[in-house]
Order: structure tokens, then C-alpha cells, then sequence
């Protein structure tokens, strides 16, 4: 790639890409053969003769060499915490019982036996339902598994288990800090479980292979508080060391129910956090997964419709974006109604979606009032949950990773446009990112090969030439 230097008039791009295919995602003008970017926006684009026009002293040129470049794609339904984080955690499927949670916890701590202290997440809070804390412990503690500290965290993040040792420690640390209460925060971040070079080091690692494949945004969906905030640390430690591939997108899990006003307090400390980092992470979703308590036929919601409701009406009075993955028809049904109610409450902002598996035209054959998703806004996205992974976490299952499987899409065509115009409405971001269009975003993926003529499974295993945030390339 070429990079040229050339004095002209002070008032020009900052950084101008040209003599390329250009492929835009505007239908107004869907390709052309240069973009100027200033001040990390789309400033400009068309052929190469005009945009050398708005070549400046210090604008920095990109030769494409005749390679095409898209708009950087967005993945909307990420989950980069829970794949950074397994490298040093146990992953537990909420659909084990006690005794096959129990049986995992060996397995892995006997794999690792160096491990200072053993973290595993996911496991159904109603496993220790009635149980208190010394209870709970003890079955850890005659299992034998370890006399180190041993944290498990349930789906959701609201809830901990821990062995003995674990409880002392705490104890101890809280004793020396003479703190009156402890908290659950302070239970995790005392015992710290993570290595934070490592977790860095596989921050970096996670960046690198969706730069490679053309990402340059991911919302990270689904992941409990404690994990995403300790992620969000390593990409802001990153950031400060000029190394960042993508945009953040966070949101905050729910997955029963929770008092609206808490909910916002802990979505509005964490947005006022990444408003400091120059949009690069962007935290305001609630991330809902709506699902039956168990598979008994009519079972209960995890979250009830009231609450749900609630929950949309004080998101849409806040401005924060909701997006739903709802597992079974009932769970359709509540959210459809919860967000149909914010939207006539005058609420138009805010981005809804609603990640499902069901057949629309057949639940409307038994109702009253069929469910409309055009006329109350909401997206339709595919299903970012599964109720037998942790978090509602869905795995490729290809490659066993929290990674997106580029091959299930019909054509190229239909996959770009899913991750760029699709995946910005998504993040609510739909007027600034997804397109190469004056005012969006400069976030771009460049490509050796015309990636609109290659099959799917071809352009999975495409990689990258370059990526762009911001007007510059990355590093």
C-alpha cells in the first residue's frame, strides 16, 4: 500500500483513499473510485480526479491499487467477552444439573492444575435455590476439588457460588478494608480471577481476527456485567496505547426481573464512561433475553410482561436502545407488546429489535391484534440466544467460537448487507455508520479480491488488505 505526502493548500482532507472500486452501500451512488475523510468522517466521495482535488499539505494519501473497499463491517449480535475470557474459564451450559455442573468443575480444574484461583459461568441460579452460602460451599468443599479459592457465577452475573477458601479470602481482604457490607462487586474484583496481561493479550488477539475478516465494529451482546466491564478495562488500556480494531458496542444483560430505575442508574454510569473515549465505545442498550423458566409447556417468563414492559418504557424515556432475544412464542408476543406500548407512548428514537426464530404469519393466525413489527419499528434480527449456552450466548458451530459464521448467508450480496446497512439500523447507528456516504463514519475494509464476486464460504476465508476507523488505517 502506498502512502504519499504532497503540499497543497491548508484546507483540504485529512486522508483521502483513491484509485480503487469503491462499493458504497448507497443506492444513489453505489460505487465509486475515492473517498476523502476529515476529522474521522466521510467528507467526500467520487472518482479519483475529483477527490485529488481536496489533496492538502498534510492530507495523507492511500494508493488502493485498484483493490475494492467497503463500508467496515459490524457484527450485531458479538459476544467478544465470553471469547476472550475462555481461555481462563469454564463455561457452563444452563441447561446442567447440579451433579453435571459438579463433573465439569473437576474436569477442569484437574486441566489445570496451576491455576491460582478457578472461574466457571453460566450455571442456573435455581441450582443453589434455598441454599445459604455456607451451604453452598460445602458442596464444593466435599467434592475435594481444590483447597484454592473455586468462584462460579451464574447466568445473568447476579449471582455467586463459592468454596471456602474462596469465602475466607474475602473475608480477609474485606476485614484488612474494614468494609461494614460486601458486595458482589467487591467478591469479584477482590478474588480477580483473571490475569489481566493475559486477557489483554487475548483482547488483542479477538481484535486481530475480525480486522481480518473486515470488522471494524462489534456490539457485544449478551455478556454479564462484571466480564464486560473487565473487557471494556482492556480495550480502554489498548486504546491509551494506540491500539484499537474495532468500535465497542456494549449493553447491559438482564435476564429477570429488575427494578427500571436500578437498571437505568448502571446503563448511565457505564455510557458516561465511554462518552470520554471519542465514540470508539458506545454503551446504550438493554440487552433482554426473554425466555420460558423451563420447558414445561405455558411456563413462566424469566422476565414478566409487566416488567418488561416496564423496563422498555423507562429504556425509551432514557434513550437507551433495546434489543430482545426472544425464545418461544409467548416471549414474542410480551416483547412485541412491550415495545408496540413505548412506541405509542411517543417514544420514536430509540432502536428496538427483536432477535426470534418464529414463524410471524402463524402466531398471527390466533390473535386479535396481530403482531406488526413495521408499524411499531422494530428490527427482525436472527437469534443471538440459545438456551443451552451460557448467557444466551450462540457459538459457531463451525468453529466452536463466539465468532460470526459468514457461510449461512444465501449470497455475498445478501451477507454484506446484513453486517453493514442491516447491523447499523441494529446498533442504532444507521445514519453514521453501514455506508461510505458524506457524514458517515470513515470506517472501511479493503479487500485484494471483489468480494461481490466470490461465493460465501470464499469470502470467509477472504482476509483483509486493510481496515479504517476513524479515516486511518489501523495498525
Amino acid at each position: 500500500m502506498a502512502f504519499g505526502f504532497f503540499k497543497k493548500k491548508p484546507t483540504g482532507a485529512d486522508t483521502i483513499f483513491y484509485n480503487g472500486t469503491v462499493y458504497t452501500m448507497d443506492p444513489d451512488q453505489p460505487v465509486v473510485q475515492a473517498v476523502a475523510c476529515t476529522n474521522g468522517r466521510v467528507s467526500a466521495i467520487g472518482d479519483t480526479e475529483t477527490i485529488l482535488e481536496l489533496e492538502a499539505e498534510e492530507t495523507v494519501m492511500v494508493d488502493l491499487e485498484g483493490d475494492f473497499l467497503i463500508p467496515g463491517l459490524i457484527d450485531p449480535a458479538g459476544h467478544p467477552t465470553l471469547e476472550v475470557f475462555r481461555s481462563c474459564s469454564l463455561y457452563l451450559a444452563n441447561t446442567l444439573s447440579l451433579d453435571e455442573v459438579l463433573l465439569e468443575m473437576k474436569r477442569y480444574i484437574e486441566k489445570k492444575p496451576e491455576a491460582d484461583v478457578y472461574f466457571a459461568y453460566g450455571f442456573r441460579e435455581e441450582l443453589l435455590e434455598g441454599k445459604s452460602t455456607e451451604e453452598s460451599a460445602a458442596i464444593l468443599d466435599n467434592k475435594g476439588f481444590s483447597d484454592k479459592p473455586i468462584l462460579l457465577l451464574a447466568e445473568g452475573g447476579d449471582i455467586i457460588w463459592l468454596n471456602t477458601p474462596a469465602i475466607e479470602e474475602v473475608r480477609k481482604m474485606a476485614q484488612e478494608d474494614m468494609l461494614p457490607q460486601i458486595t458482589l462487586p467487591y467478591i469479584l474484583f477482590s478474588l480477580a480471577p483473571f490475569d489481566s496481561n493475559e486477557l489483554e493479550k487475548e483482547s488483542t488477539s479477538l481484535g486481530k481476527r475480525y480486522k481480518k475478516q473486515g470488522f471494524t465494529s462489534v456490539l457485544s451482546c449478551g455478556e454479564p456485567g462484571y466480564m464486560q466491564g473487565v473487557y471494556q478495562q482492556c480495550l480502554v488500556d489498548l486504546y491509551q496505547e494506540e491500539i484499537h480494531y474495532q468500535r465497542f458496542f456494549g449493553g447491559y444483560l438482564v435476564q429477570k426481573e429488575i427494578a427500571p430505575p436500578v437498571l437505568m442508574q448502571r446503563l448511565i454510569q457505564r455510557k458516561t464512561t465511554c462518552m470520554e473515549l471519542d465514540y470508539l465505545f458506545n454503551y446504550n442498550m438493554v440487552k433482554l433475553v426473554v425466555a420460558p423458566v423451563n420447558e414445561e409447556e405455558n411456563a413462566p417468563l424469566n422476565i414478566s410482561r409487566e416488567n418488561l414492559m416496564d423496563i422498555c418504557m423507562e429504556a425509551g424515556d432514557k434513550g437507551f436502545d433495546v434489543h430482545i432475544d426472544a425464545v418461544g412464542c409467548q416471549a414474542l408476543i410480551h416483547s412485541w407488546e412491550a415495545i408496540a406500548r413505548m412506541r405509542r407512548a411517543g417514544y420514536r428514537r430509540t432502536t428496538a429489535v427483536i432477535a426470534h426464530e418464529e414463524d410471524l404469519d402463524e402466531i398471527n393466525k390466533g390473535l386479535e391484534e396481530p403482531v406488526d413489527f413495521q408499524e411499531a419499528q422494530i428490527l427482525e434480527s436472527r437469534p443471538t440466544a440459545s438456551v443451552s449456552a451460557p448467557a444466551g450466548a450462540a457459538r459457531n458451530r463451525k468453529t466452536d467460537h463466539y465468532f460470526p459464521d459468514l457461510t449461512c448467508f444465501g449470497s455475498t450480496r445478501d451477507l454484506i448487507e446484513y453486517y453493514t446497512l442491516h447491523a447499523a439500523e441494529a446498533i442504532g447507528f444507521e445514519n453514521q455508520l453501514g455506508a461510505i456516504k458524506a457524514g458517515y463514519y470513515a470506517d472501511f475494509a479493503l479487500f485484494h479480491q471483489d468480494p461481490f464476486q466470490l461465493t460465501t464460504e470464499q469470502f470467509s476465508q477472504l482476509q483483509t488488505e486493510m481496515t479504517v476507523i476513524n479515516g486511518q488505517p489501523t495498525l
